[in-house]
């Protein structure tokens, strides 16, 4: 089956063709030729952002990033909105989920449930290799985005059980940085 690779970078891609797909895959899920699919590109380097989607919720404390806005530094562009903002209500909550899945990963969108009913959507996601946990960033009601909550997450139409994690799962401490 031709795999074109393009962009040899960061940025990089495989693209297979869609027709076909599995065709040529034995048990072991090696093609002809003995090659084995692994992870390329961005994935390779872990370069790709897990918090790609915090900037899409409209409202810093919502995305879990409230305290880097410095709202009493003075005038800024948006600061009346968000002052007012502020004083709403929370619809949404960001949360670092660790999600029981080893079908696939969570690369955002998937839904997140409680007790059977919708509570968010994931933003972004990944496999943690250190830990070999799939982990995901999602938009939850900020009841559910409470450390401990167990929720499940859809991942190809099946529910998987996910836990809201109240600190990184690796390292909290950040005493095995690296330079």
């Amino acid at each position: 089956m031709p795999c074109p690779a393009v962009a040899p970078g960061v940025v990089a891609d495989l693209r297979l063709p869609l027709e076909g797909l599995g065709s040529e895959v034995d048990a072991d899920g090696a093609a002809p030729g003995g090659h084995q699919p692994r992870r390329v590109g961005h994935q390779v380097l872990g370069v790709d952002d897990r918090w790609r989607g915090a900037s899409q919720s409209g409202h810093p404390v919502e995305a879990g990033v409230g305290a880097f806005v410095r709202r009493e530094k003075g005038d800024f562009v948006g600061r009346e909105a968000l002052l007012a903002r502020d004083e709403r209500p929370r619809r949404w909550a960001a949360a670092y989920l660790a999600v029981d899945v080893d079908v696939a990963e969570c690369v955002g969108g998937e839904g997140v449930f409680r007790d059977g009913r919708p509570v968010g959507l994931t933003s972004s996601g990944g496999h943690g290799y250190t830990a070999d946990q799939v982990y995901a960033f999602a938009f939850v009601s900020p009841e559910d985005a409470v450390p401990g909550t167990e929720l499940e997450v859809m991942v190809f139409g099946d529910l998987y059980p996910a836990r809201v994690l109240g600190e990184a799962a690796y390292d909290p401490a950040n005493e095995r940085l690296r330079m």
